[in-house]
């Protein structure tokens, strides 16, 4: 938003074959917003699922980006659709526009409040751009990560900090849950309308989808990642020779495991680092196709040995069958 307008670009594709310095070029303003998501069998292949939704609303240009799951959308939508309300995607995303639309609050502060009274039990987080003020928002719960940071004399929101260390921003703090924080050129505002109630962190979150150099809930990733290995260790008395990892996600698993373990840790697989995350491909076969040219056995390291693989392929199970006959065919003489 440059004070007037909200420019925008989005497509299907990864993020950087898609964006270039041309493209980011044309984008101009103080504030902005971004989002990316995996694509999945369904809603997310139609383009007009793509966010940011960028919409004008009585002289207010409004643009969103949400990660998560309303669970009340079904049932609002047809509450709003009653009404007459029109929809222009099948993401639950849309709803928190149209609730932001039908408040009768006039101040910013009240609108953005009824905006996500009627969402609060979802598991979400939110960045919205309203005109020049940056808007930032999780569910009553906390399932969904969002951090604050500060850079150059001004603010940035994130769904993990690794994006601050990349720009060279300074980690604040944790939006908290429920919390919905408002910056523009007067600074930060927050709000805290809604009851507390217990927290409920997604366990996902800091076993797959963190960077390890991340803080996710103000939990170092790799710390987490390393427990869980080791934690892992505990149900098992396995007599290996090596403990190997499925790269790179599995890395910091594979190391707690060894750790506890005493079996020294090997790199038992070469991983390409030209190709994409498997898990994020929308067609099963493509899945399949991709982990035999990202993954190579490294038969040196394995030939011969009884080894211990630790992955986290347990979205859909893909990696793991592959990576079994991939160890065999290297001569692993057992693989756990």
């Amino acid at each position: 938003f440059d004070g007037k307008e909200i420019y925008f670009k989005k497509g299907k594709g990864i993020t950087r074959n898609f964006f270039n310095d041309h493209s980011l070029d044309k984008l101009s303003g103080k504030v902005g917003i971004g989002q990316i998501r995996y694509s999945t069998e369904g809603g997310s292949m139609r383009l007009a699922n793509a966010q940011p939704y960028v919409v004008r609303l009585n002289g207010m240009r409004v643009a969103i980006g949400h990660n998560g799951d309303i669970v009340s959308a079904p049932k609002l939508r047809k509450d709003y659709e009653k009404e007459g309300s029109i929809f222009q995607t099948t993401s639950d995303t849309e709803i928190v526009l149209h609730s932001f639309a039908k408040s009768k609050e006039e101040s910013l502060e009240g609108r953005l409040v009824d905006a996500f009274k009627g969402v609060k039990e979802g598991a979400y987080s939110v960045v919205m751009m309203i005109n020049g003020t940056l808007v930032g928002s999780r569910d009553i719960h906390g399932f969904r990560p969002l951090v604050l940071g500060k850079i150059n004399g001004g603010y940035v929101l994130a769904s993990e900090t690794c994006a601050f260390s990349i720009m060279g921003a300074e980690y604040i703090r944790t939006i908290e849950p429920g919390e919905i924080v408002m910056i523009n050129e007067e600074g930060i505002k927050s709000i805290k309308p809604f009851n507390e109630v217990r927290r409920n962190h997604c366990i996902f979150e800091l076993a797959y989808f963190s960077r390890p150099d991340s803080l996710v809930y103000d939990i170092p990733s790799s710390v987490a990642k390393e427990a869980l290995g080791s934690r892992l260790r505990e149900g098992d008395d396995v007599d290996a020779d090596i403990v190997i990892s499925v790269p790179d996600s599995g890395n910091h698993a594979a190391l707690g495991y060894s750790l506890e373990s005493g079996i020294p840790f090997g790199f038992g697989f070469i991983r390409s680092h030209y190709g994409g995350r498997t898990f994020i491909a929308p067609i099963q076969k493509v899945r399949e196709a991709n982990v035999l040219k990202k993954l190579t056995a490294n038969t040196y390291v394995v030939k011969g040995k009884k080894v211990v693989v630790v992955d986290d392929s347990i979205v859909r199970g893909t990696t793991i069958k592959k990576v079994t006959s991939m160890l065999r065919n290297a001569g692993a003489l057992e693989v756990h």
